[in-house]
């Protein structure tokens, strides 16, 4: 009788154990939502309080379409904020300068990675220049991603204001 009294509990922790483990027992889960205005106000926020970096702004989350890549590009700094992002359909690149999502045309590149990205880019518009510079790791395909371990976005504004800014990213396909 003492065996089947010790069992007992041990069997009914297992099985609660087994359970859980199943995915048939979920623990409480606490829901965070925000609202729209406090999204927008996180992805309007300024980086910096600089002459540069004041005028720049995190990216939100960014997608891929089918059969599209990306070029992600994150300032290296501990909250690494998505600030650059440029699609392989598109030789434009997508930055938030000043509040507001910009497309930066492309006008001159070199040292292809592969599809329309390249180690080194320059970009332009009426009120910033962006010269991209990148290493890509050689060791694998474009589609199965590229790791960028190191970079910098040197910006020059129509002022004359320039700083450059190190950067990290990816080459992620979809």
């Amino acid at each position: 009788m003492k065996f089947y009294s010790a069992l007992t509990p041990f069997t009914f922790f297992s099985t609660l154990l087994l359970l859980a483990g199943c995915g048939v027992i979920k623990p409480p889960t606490e829901q965070i939502t925000q609202s729209p205005e406090a999204i927008e106000e996180s992805t309007n926020k300024r980086l910096g309080d600089d002459e540069i970096l004041s005028r720049i702004s995190a990216l939100p989350g960014q997608t891929l379409e089918d059969s599209t890549c990306g070029l992600f590009l994150w300032l290296r700094r501990d909250d690494a904020p998505l600030i650059f992002f440029q699609r392989s359909n598109d030789p434009s690149a997508t930055m938030i300068l000043d509040g507001v999502s910009q497309s930066l045309p492309r006008i001159s590149a070199t040292e292809l990675i592969g599809f329309n990205f390249f180690e080194n880019q320059t970009f332009e518009n009426n009120a910033f220049k962006l010269s991209v510079k990148t290493k890509a790791e050689a060791v694998r395909s474009i589609r199965q991603g590229i790791k960028i371990e190191t970079g910098s976005i040197s910006m020059t504004t129509n002022n004359g204001w320039s700083a450059a800014l190190p950067v990290a990213g990816v080459v992620g396909c979809k």
